[in-house]
């Protein structure tokens, strides 16, 4: 599917890809639901605030980041 959308990329960027969107969004994941002790932390320090993201609107800009790269390195 990523290839019909995006055909200059190769099929190795397409796994690429993939793999980097579900590393990331495991990864992110578990930032953005921390235990009840964590979450607490995070709401009784402002400092911490950044910490706290939403997933999809990060992931989507990292990939599209990456997506990005990889059609400007293909030419």
């Amino acid at each position: 599917m990523i290839r019909r959308a995006l055909p200059a990329l190769t099929e190795r960027d397409c796994v690429d890809t993939i793999a980097a969107a579900t590393s990331l969004s495991g990864a992110l994941f578990q930032m953005a639901t921390p235990s009840a002790e964590i979450a607490e932390l995070y709401r009784s320090d402002p400092r911490l605030s950044p910490v706290v993201i939403d997933v999809e609107p990060r992931v989507a800009r990292m990939l599209g980041a990456m997506l990005a790269g990889f059609v400007a390195s293909a030419g």
